[in-house]
């Protein structure tokens, strides 16, 4: 996903120290002709409950000034993926005590409460979802636990350039020793198609025209078909379109439409077709972006196994600025995917891989916590099953800056829990 959209925080700022009159009745200022400006408490009248309130009350103030402590104690948590400006805003403005728990709550899978609403209200800072809230239980920023369940053990592991400029790649196996890749590509005109080895040594084989984020499926009868998105020369929009591809994924023919379009919207496409269970195909792509870092990953299932005609599904797979989905298996009961992240919160929180879990492919579960480095941007994944259970990635790799960025193809190896 690649969209150029900025942000910008008002940042607000109180002082610590009290009001103008309440300091007029603690402090006494005296000038002497020999002495500079000197402050003087004025403690006679207090009890000594107050003055121990009083030095409670400075203590935890000064404590307020170090955000480091929270850092430390959850240096995953949300609090970490703000911006500098964000955790400066909320270091000033938060006790130290509502930050952590506010780290606590999300843990632990509190939802969000008013008085953590107010302070990020403040700084002007949306709010993480409530993990208990079911309509929005995917709505997770990274970073955070979606899934007791889920162990924290998948990554990707021995990554390495593949030293191809591209993007959107969609993998799928020939045989037992060749993989065909395909991704949109400026010095190849359109959509590259390239035969690889299980190493990816790829050799070029042609370009396909005009098209791009394909995948293909081939469907219970037998039908090699194609899903991706065209722009439609009559009503100047994206549309996710399907067609029966050739064995070398060349050429295609019967082209349809599907009648989604992008509406206008910068986040949007990426479609990733699947199989499920019952041969009917199943179809994700993001869409309705709202807010900054507000993309959705919706989906649509065929009425039949022939995967033309499609009903949407009800609700959101992933919201909250998840993107690029891309479904390794489809079993009974067992389904895995990988996807990225939106760019919008650039270059704090990098575009970063994950992966879920799921039991019908509506519902998934996920930690939160990118399985890719944090030093680049990792998107668009694509993997296909190896012998040994593990996945082979490929994946796009860009600088972790907005704007425009050069997209390298990598690979790796997604070892899973």
């Amino acid at each position: 996903m690649k969209k150029y959209l900025l942000f910008i925080f008002l940042i607000a700022t109180i002082s610590c120290g009290g009001t103008p009159n309440e300091s007029s009745e603690s402090e006494n200022i005296t000038t002497d002709s020999s002495t500079t400006e000197t402050k003087t408490i004025d403690t006679s009248e207090s009890t000594p409950e107050e003055t121990e309130a009083d030095n409670s009350s400075s203590q935890e103030i000064s404590k307020n000034k170090s955000i480091e402590e929270v850092l430390k104690e959850f240096p995953n948590g949300v609090i970490s993926f703000l911006s500098e400006k964000e955790q400066e805003c909320l270091n000033q403005n938060t006790p130290l005590s509502m930050m952590r728990q506010i780290e606590l709550d999300l843990v632990e899978g509190r939802p969000f409460t008013q008085e953590a609403q107010a302070y990020f209200d403040e700084c002007n800072i949306p709010p993480p979802p409530s993990p208990g809230d079911e309509s929005s239980s995917n709505q997770m920023t990274p970073g955070t636990n979606n899934s007791e369940a889920l162990e924290e053990k998948a990554a990707l592991i021995d990554i390495n350039d593949m030293k191809i400029i591209g993007v959107s790649p969609h993998m799928e196996v020939v045989d037992e020793t060749t993989l065909r890749l395909f991704y949109s590509s400026m010095e190849a005109g359109g959509l590259a198609v390239d035969l690889c080895d299980y190493n990816l040594n790829c050799t070029r084989q042609g370009a396909v025209d005009r098209i791009q984020d394909l995948t293909i499926v081939e469907t219970v009868d037998g039908i090699r078909r194609g899903y991706f998105v065209e722009l439609n020369p009559n009503t100047k929009s994206k549309e996710i379109m399907t067609a029966v591809f050739s064995e070398d994924g060349l050429s295609y023919s019967n082209k349809i439409s599907l009648g989604i379009s992008d509406g206008g919207n910068m986040a949007w496409g990426v479609p990733d077709a699947v199989i499920i269970p019952d041969g009917r195909v199943r179809i994700y792509w993001v869409d309705e972006a709202s807010g900054m870092a507000g993309e959705k990953i919706l989906s649509t299932t065929s009425k039949t196994t022939q995967g033309i005609d499609f009903v949407k599904d009800d609700g959101y797979r992933f919201e909250n600025g998840y993107v690029d989905f891309e479904v390794l298996k489809a079993e009974e009961n067992d389904w895995e995917a990988v996807f990225s992240f939106s760019p919008e919160r650039l270059p704090k929180i990098p575009q970063s891989i994950f992966y879920g879990t799921s039991k019908d492919g509506l519902d998934w579960e996920f930690t939160g916590i990118p399985i890719s480095p944090l030093d680049m941007s990792y998107l668009d994944p694509t993997g296909v099953l190896l012998e040994n259970g593990d996945y082979l990635i490929v994946s796009a790799v860009a600088p972790n800056e907005m704007g425009d960025r050069e997209y390298i193809l990598y690979k790796a190896i997604l070892k899973r829990p």
